[in-house]
């Protein structure tokens, strides 16, 4: 299922420890046949960041180096991730919250979803002054919108039961705020 993600290959060039890091955000929706990453996000331990990017501040997100390192992310050790679900921090999560499929380690697809629903409120909130037309035009565009939509198309088609995410328990599908959006979603 990985071959559905794009920048996938440059990922696995780089030859990182798949212990010390995770796949993030838009990879489930490309595995889930939902739409085509844009770019490849991950988060990484503390522990390889400090041996092969010490320079770089752990607040800061950046690029793994190369032609693509606009494109391949890492995310700041901050990251909300770090303070999901009952997380201590990311390297928690990179310990505890990950799926492995087809050789890689992947975040338990609740964390990308949360996170989108909460995008999705906060964006809400911060259009709720703006003019009718401008709320309802930003409400079809906006890409977590649109994501959500097909999140729950993607759970009323049972979409969830294929074989190769039997990997994924149903507990590590969905948060409360997600499930609250999205209401085929996985309840717990």
């Amino acid at each position: 299922m990985i071959e559905k993600i794009k920048l996938i290959d440059a990922l696995i060039a780089h030859e990182l420890p798949a212990s010390e890091f995770l796949v993030v955000n838009s990879a489930w929706l490309a595995m889930l046949g939902i739409r085509i990453n844009g770019d490849l996000d991950m988060i990484m331990s503390s522990r390889l960041r400090a041996e092969r990017f010490a320079d770089i501040p752990v607040d800061s997100s950046f690029g793994l180096p190369g032609p693509l390192e606009r494109r391949l992310r890492v995310q700041a050790q901050n990251h909300r991730y770090g303070q999901m679900f009952g997380a201590r921090d990311l390297d928690d999560v990179i310990t505890n919250h990950g799926i492995e499929i087809d050789g890689l380690r992947f975040i338990e697809p609740r964390f990308y979803f949360e996170a989108t629903a909460l995008n999705v409120l906060a964006k809400r909130a911060e259009m709720s002054s703006a003019p009718m037309w401008a709320r309802w035009h930003h409400r079809l565009r906006h890409k977590h919108e649109r994501d959500l939509r097909a999140l729950n198309r993607f759970f009323a088609a049972g979409r969830q039961h294929q074989a190769w995410l039997s990997v994924v328990a149903p507990e590590q599908w969905s948060g409360p705020t997600f499930a609250e959006m999205v209401p085929n979603a996985p309840r717990v």
